[in-house]
């Protein structure tokens, strides 16, 4: 038996043997291709025994988050798991050593600080004693898709916030008309609650009038796959009235697969009322621009016109389309144009209105005054001038009384001058006796000489010279009072008011010589210039002087004095002041003294003050004055500018 079964024996090891043997290398064969699946994927794989310790660790996880087997090897994990994430982590532990299969999402510490976020998927495995033994881990880094989810939750952050804030409407739309959400501002405009708009139900806020024609632009827009924009009425529950202005447009969701409208809804109410009101000025400004009977211009920044009134027919004889499209300093005269165009720059720059005069040309080649009143029209937000309107009327009804009115004044201011030369006459009298007088003396005296045979022609020829020179003093006495009497056209050239006072002074010494008062003068020296008509001027100090001297009339003789001064004031203009020693005048009289007619003399106009102070004051833009002191006498003045860019020297430092 032993020997038969021997044999059998032996055979059958063999073949268990051959069998063991090709099992281990298939075995073997099999860990080798796991092991190179393990390490060739991207995926994590590890595998821990029940304790936690690591069996098995693939070598994508060094790879991904840069630490060395040696780093890992004995450190446990959970100290590089976020601290958020390590409850998430034990708890997942703790269910699979029950045997429960895990899904868990944590964020894990790279070597270099950052953090990776990883799902790992957890296997218990069993023994045979049907216990867990160990657990198998594959692990996956999922950061990129948690950062597009945090950037898509951020996004739907944003839009939430946007509509939520947005001070206008939004919805959303699938494409039928219906709306699948709108923001908390669309629900107030439409006057229901939010989920009230959600459908179709928004619809119901349209105006019965507007429903229709809404419905066909969403119809016509769903079918044509375009945008529209539209504009109309909601009727909410509340009885108010609103203007809407909707714009939509189709959007794709970022993979393309989704379409849907979204729609921006503006109450325009505000703005419509605004361009009601617009509309009813505008008209009121046409009916009364075609109806005004002044002249409605508006022009350009460049001096263009691009409006004028009918009413512009009636004063140029053009009508209203010849004037639109040209430029308004066509119709100027020629001396008028340039000032013109400082003008129009100049109401540019103001923001009040600015009025001026000028000639405008007529249809027929004549000429009308004209004053216009101008004002820019400038943006609300930038205040930058956008055009301007002027309004323009005929004045030369008013030109023509003005000049009527200048040559009254011309005429007054003569009569006053011959009245002044009646005071005068006595003393002027005087003065044209005594060359007059040498005259006769020179003349006689060398008649008589030459029939007595006593002179030569040398004497004669001294005596004749003598003879020509009281001549010409008399001569230049008498063109004085003639350029004085007689009426002078306007001439206002520079002048040293000084030479006006001594001029004006020669006139009045006669009669000062024979009323027995003193004048004194204190004249500044290097007074600026000024622009003036000389004449009237001599006639103001003339006149001044001579209520000086009537002033003296009940002073006692010794104590008649006339200070007469000039001087440059603080504020640079050139003064004269004329201040007697007489009783003064009182508070009463002083108030009325500049009124024409009224006087304190018996033979007296009341005209030499009123126009002395036209003179000054409306003549040369000066100002006059009275200082009134009882018992001290009293100071009459008046001021005078200064030419500007001219000067007689420098001025002399101010005094007062």
């Amino acid at each position: 038996v032993v020997t038969a079964v021997t044999p059998l024996y032996v055979r059958v090891t063999a073949a268990h043997g051959a069998q063991l043997a090709a099992q281990g290398a298939r075995l073997a064969h099999s860990e080798e291709r796991y092991r190179l699946l393990a390490d060739s994927m991207e995926d994590f794989v590890s595998l821990n025994d029940r304790d936690g310790n690591r069996l098995y660790i693939s070598p994508s996880f060094y790879r991904a988050t840069g630490y060395t087997p040696a780093e890992i090897e004995h450190s446990d994990f959970r100290v590089r798991v976020h601290p958020d994430d390590l409850a998430n982590i034990e708890q997942a532990r703790a269910d699979n050593l029950r045997g429960q299969r895990t899904r868990t999402e944590y964020r894990f510490r790279c070597r270099d600080g950052a953090y990776v976020w990883l799902e790992i998927q957890a296997t218990p495995l069993r023994g045979h004693d049907g216990q867990v033994e160990k657990i198998l881990c594959c692990s996956r880094n999922i950061t990129d898709r948690k950062q597009a989810e945090e950037a898509l939750r951020a996004s739907e952050e944003r839009f939430r916030t946007l509509s939520t804030t947005a001070p206008v409407g939004i919805f959303l739309s699938d494409g039928s008309g219906g709306c699948s959400y709108v923001n908390p501002r669309l629900a107030e405009i439409c006057g229901l609650a939010p989920p009230e708009c959600l459908g179709l139900g928004w619809l119901q806020s349209v105006h019965s009038e507007d429903r229709e024609r809404l419905w066909t632009a969403i119809q016509f827009a769903v079918r044509a796959q375009q945008e529209f924009t539209l504009e109309f009425r909601l009727l909410r529950r509340d009885g108010q009235e609103r203007w809407v202005h909707v714009h939509t447009a189709r959007v794709l969701s970022p993979d393309r697969t989704l379409q849907m409208n979204v729609g921006i809804v503006q109450d325009t109410t505000e703005r419509k009322h605004a361009e009601e009101i617009l509309r009813k000025s505008e008209e009121r400004y046409r009916l009364l621009a075609e109806n005004a009977t002044d002249v409605i211009v508006r022009v350009s920044l460049e001096g263009n016109i691009l409006y004028i009134s009918p009413a512009c027919r009636v004063l140029t004889g053009f009508y209203p389309e010849e004037f639109v499209g040209r430029s308004m300093y066509e119709f100027f005269h020629d001396e008028d144009a340039e000032p013109m165009r400082g003008w129009h720059a100049h109401v540019l720059q103001e923001t009040a209105a600015l009025t001026f005069e000028y000639r405008a040309r007529c249809k027929d080649g004549s000429y009308v005054w004209c004053e216009a009143t101008a004002r820019a029209r400038r943006d609300a937000a930038t205040g930058a001038a956008l055009d301007v309107i002027r309004v323009v009327r005929n004045i030369a009804a008013r030109k023509l009384a003005e000049e009527a009115a200048r040559r009254h004044q011309e005429q007054m201011a003569h009569i006053a001058r011959v009245n002044s030369l009646g005071e005068m006459v006595s003393g002027l009298a005087h003065e044209l006796a005594q060359p007059l007088s040498a005259i006769l003396y020179y003349a006689r005296g060398a008649r008589t000489q030459l029939l007595a045979g006593v002179w030569g022609v040398s004497q004669a020829a001294d005596t004749l010279q003598k003879v020509a020179g009281q001549a010409e003093r008399a001569g230049q006495f008498i063109r004085g009072l003639k350029a004085f009497v007689r009426k002078v056209p306007p001439n206002r050239v520079p002048t040293d008011l000084n030479a006006v006072v001594r001029d004006a002074l020669g006139f009045v010494t006669p009669l000062a010589r024979q009323q027995q008062v003193a004048i004194q003068l204190d004249l500044g020296e290097n007074l600026p210039l000024v622009l003036v008509e000389r004449i009237p001027l001599e006639q103001v100090v003339i006149n001044l002087i001579n209520n000086g001297i009537d002033a003296l009339q009940s002073t006692p003789a010794a104590a008649r004095h006339l200070w007469v001064r000039t001087y440059v004031r603080a504020d640079g203009a050139v003064c004269v002041t004329v201040r007697d020693a007489g009783p003064g005048l009182l508070p009463e009289v002083a108030a009325h003294v500049f009124d024409p007619f009224f006087t304190t003399k018996q033979k007296g106009t009341g005209l030499g003050l009123s126009i002395s102070r036209t003179i000054v004051e409306g003549t040369h833009a000066g100002k006059m004055w009275l200082e009134p002191n009882p018992g001290r006498g009293a100071v009459f003045g008046f001021a005078l500018p200064v030419v500007e860019c001219q000067s007689n020297g420098a001025a002399a430092p101010a005094q007062e």
